[in-house]
């Protein structure tokens, strides 16, 4: 495969997971805390790697973060998530060889939810205190923002926990079961 059937293959699952990372924002809007963005994010860098989940978070997160119907994120907010979302992504990057999928179902599973929960811990807790950090100008005021949003926190990572338990490696599965024999992504 050359180098440019790669690049237009990563332009493309850019382009493609990003669309279906904003639509499913859009359609879950009215469900506080509850998005497979987070998911998607993970899933892509474990596949496909780490430029692309890069990509794929940054890209959804201008075009959620700035077209977004409860409100824009300005600058430098937009700037804290997108860099946040890289938790999804490097922690995608650290667990690549370290996971493994026996079934759709399995109680093992847990361990992608356990996974999902932390990366959204890591989320709130930098989003809030860099947020607090800007609107109040101190470390006091990152950490009342921080223990205000500790019930979204909360709810973000048990959406999480389900989504990652569940959906990941029912994904996972589907896919290696559809690409048999076929390296998906290996990233050194």
């Amino acid at each position: 495969m050359s180098i440019q059937q790669v690049k237009s293959k990563d332009i493309a699952r850019i382009a493609i997971f990003s669309a279906l990372i904003v639509s499913s924002n859009y359609m879950l809007i009215s469900i506080p805390q509850f998005k497979l963005m987070d998911g998607i994010i993970f899933l892509t860098a474990l596949m496909y790697g780490t430029t692309v989940g890069i990509s794929i978070a940054t890209l959804s997160w201008i075009i959620y973060g700035t077209l977004n119907p409860m409100g824009s994120a300005g600058f430098p907010l937009i700037i804290i998530l997108i860099t946040g979302q890289m938790f999804y992504v490097f922690t995608a990057r650290i667990f690549k060889n370290r996971l493994e999928v026996k079934s759709k179902i399995s109680l093992s599973n847990i361990k992608f939810g356990i996974i999902g929960m932390s990366c959204a811990l890591a989320y709130d807790i930098w989003t809030n205190f860099l947020d607090g950090l800007i609107i109040y100008g101190t470390i006091d005021g990152a950490i009342i923002r921080i223990i205000s949003g500790i019930p979204f926190s909360l709810v973000h990572q048990w959406s999480n926990f389900i989504i990652f338990s569940t959906l990941i490696p029912i994904i996972l599965i589907t896919v290696r079961s559809k690409t048999k024999g076929v390296t998906i992504y290996d990233e050194k």
